[in-house]
């Protein structure tokens, strides 16, 4: 009996060997407290820096991502102005057209006119559905 105590005793012992890793991950803008402590020992004030230049890049993003979101509504507006434009425009030609008993021409601008329109209201609700 008493050597398979042993055996036992000796697969325990086999069993708790072995070794112990350590990994330690951080993710962010800035480096993680102890490296942080590390670069300010090493030169101090360099903790400062590294703020001050983190600070500085969210507010040139920040300041870029206003500047995108304000040019897409001003191309927004230009272009609803443009479309509404080119409508009347060929309204009026459509309008001229029939008074001119040229209605063979204004048929066509209607029909080129209804075609881009449906065109534009396909691909709008084709965009909605996606989104």
């Amino acid at each position: 009996m008493k050597n398979t105590n042993q055996s036992i005793s000796n697969k325990k012992a086999n069993v708790d060997k072995g070794f112990i890793s350590y990994l330690s991950a951080y993710q962010g803008p800035l480096p993680s407290p102890e490296i942080l402590q590390g670069f300010e020992n090493i030169l101090p004030g360099a903790a400062e820096r590294l703020f001050k230049m983190v600070e500085n890049e969210q507010k040139e993003r920040h300041k870029n991502q206003k500047t995108i979101i304000r040019l897409s509504a001003i191309y927004v507006y230009i272009g609803v102005l443009f479309s509404f434009s080119a409508v009347i425009f060929v309204g009026y030609l459509i309008y001229y057209s029939i008074t001119k008993d040229a209605f063979n021409v204004a048929i066509a601008l209607s029909a080129i006119m209804a075609s881009v329109a449906g065109v534009f209201l396909f691909r709008f609700s084709r965009q909605t559905k996606e989104s």
